[in-house]
């Protein structure tokens, strides 16, 4: 029985688990990163379309108001 085969294996496992549980803690982040950007999205778009200043005029994107 030769031990080096069983090693190079046992090291190969080893790897692909390892890299497997990295691969599902980044993805997990990843999911966790694109739902928090939805919703702050989300929430921008909702408070500028809903806001409304004193005129009674909307007052559209953030970037309009920092031009005006």
């Amino acid at each position: 029985m030769d031990y080096t085969v069983i090693l190079i294996g046992a090291g190969i496992i080893a790897a692909l688990f390892i890299i497997g549980k990295i691969f599902a803690i980044l993805t997990r982040m990843l999911i966790i990163i694109i739902l928090v950007a939805i919703v702050t999205a989300g929430v921008f778009l909702w408070f500028n379309t809903h806001s409304e200043n004193p005129t009674g005029q909307h007052t559209g994107t953030s970037q309009e108001i920092i031009l005006s």
